[in-house]
C-alpha cells in the first residue's frame, strides 16, 4: 500500500454517534448480481467496505474487492452509480453512513458457484459468504440498504442517483 495511505478507517466513533465512509461494488455476472452476507448477520450487503484515511473511493473499491472476492478490477471502467447518505439508529446510536456504489467489471470472469472466505477486518476475524441471485430472486432477499436494493430490482444503475434514507426509528435501511 502507498505510504500516503492510513491503515485506518474512515469512521467515527463516540457515545452517541458513529459515521462511517464505504463503497461497494455491484458486479453482475450472467445476470446475476454478486452478494455477500457476514456470518452472524440475518441480511446481505453489496460487498466493499470503509475507505482507508488518504485513500479514493475508486482506490478503496479496488483494494476491498482485491481482499474480500480475491479479483482485480480496471478501476477506469468502473461507473459510479450512487451517492447515499443513510441515517439509522442501532444499540442506542445514531448511525451516519456514506457510500458510494460502483458498477464494477473484474479483469477475469469469477465462479458461478456461491462461496465462502474468512476475512481479516483490521484483527476481527470474519465468514464472509458470497452468492449470485437473479434480479427476481433478490426481490425476495433481505439486502441493506432497502434502498440500494431498489435501485438494483428496478434496473437503475445506469443512471446516477443520490438517495438520503433516513429511517431513525428503525433499524438500519
Amino acid at each position: 500500500m502507498n505510504e500516503i495511505y492510513s491503515k485506518k478507517d474512515i469512521k467515527i466513533k463516540n457515545d452517541g454517534y458513529n459515521f462511517h465512509f464505504r463503497v461497494a461494488a455491484v458486479i453482475v455476472q450472467d445476470n446475476k448480481f454478486l452478494i455477500q452476507q457476514i456470518d452472524g448477520y440475518n441480511y446481505y450487503i453489496l460487498p466493499g467496505g470503509h475507505v482507508l484515511l488518504g485513500e479514493t473511493s475508486l482506490q478503496a473499491l479496488a483494494r476491498e474487492v482485491k481482499e474480500e472476492i480475491g479479483c482485480d478490477i480496471d478501476i477506469e471502467k468502473c461507473k459510479w452509480f450512487c451517492f447515499h447518505e443513510n441515517f439509522y439508529n442501532k444499540n442506542e446510536k445514531l448511525e451516519h453512513w456514506i457510500e458510494n456504489y460502483f458498477t464494477v467489471k473484474p479483469k477475469n470472469p469469477l465462479t458461478s458457484n456461491d462461496w465462502d472466505i474468512e476475512e481479516d477486518d483490521n484483527g476481527e476475524k470474519k465468514i464472509l459468504h458470497f452468492k449470485w441471485v437473479s434480479r427476481e430472486e433478490l426481490k425476495n432477499l433481505d439486502l441493506k440498504p432497502t434502498g440500494i436494493k431498489e435501485l438494483l430490482v428496478d434496473n437503475k444503475i445506469k443512471q446516477f442517483t443520490h438517495l438520503i434514507d433516513r429511517s431513525l426509528e428503525g433499524e438500519e435501511n
